[in-house]
């Protein structure tokens, strides 16, 4: 019966938050500002093409409607004392959704994104590759600080691997 009525509230409330989302957001303002600086620094790893792409992608900015929503959703069943683990997964759910759009780029040789050179026309393929791959394992690191031992060992791994 929740998960039903969580899909309906969902389904409801995405087109609203697409539509207006300033004051709808109002709840979560302070979490989605935060958000926004801790996605470049957490995935900034001192490597300087990795840490170029990273600043780029992020400058041309996003709705960050993902994480928005999963604070929400957090404040709404777990209130206040939720944020700190929910934080950790709405910044893991947005990497997840960069590393997304990074590597589909690369399957459409997409020309531009957000009016910007995609990464693979920037750089090239292969390195947009490795930057979504590198996003993806900064997505998995994220989520093991709410995780088992088990993950961060092989979230690290993943994460070396494209260093």
């Amino acid at each position: 019966m929740k998960v039903i009525e969580m899909s309906n509230i969902l389904t409801n409330f995405f087109p609203q938050l697409q539509k207006k989302p300033d004051s709808l957001l109002k709840p979560v303002e302070s979490e989605l500002s935060a958000l926004e600086k801790d996605l470049k620094e957490s995935l900034f790893c001192g490597n300087i093409m990795l840490d170029g792409i990273i600043s780029y992608f992020f400058q041309s900015g996003g709705k960050r409607l993902r994480p928005a929503m999963v604070l929400l959703i957090g404040k709404a069943i777990g209130g206040e004392k939720a944020i700190p683990s929910v934080y950790k997964l709405a910044l893991a759910i947005e990497m997840i959704h960069t590393a997304s759009l990074i590597h589909d780029d690369v399957i459409d040789d997409a020309e531009t994104r957000r009016g910007m050179l995609t990464i693979n026309k920037k750089w090239d393929a292969k390195t947009a590759v490795i930057a979504g791959d590198y996003i993806l394992a900064g997505a998995l690191k994220t989520l093991t600080t709410i995780g088992t031992p088990a993950v961060e060992i092989f979230a690290n791994t993943l994460n070396e691997l494209c260093v």
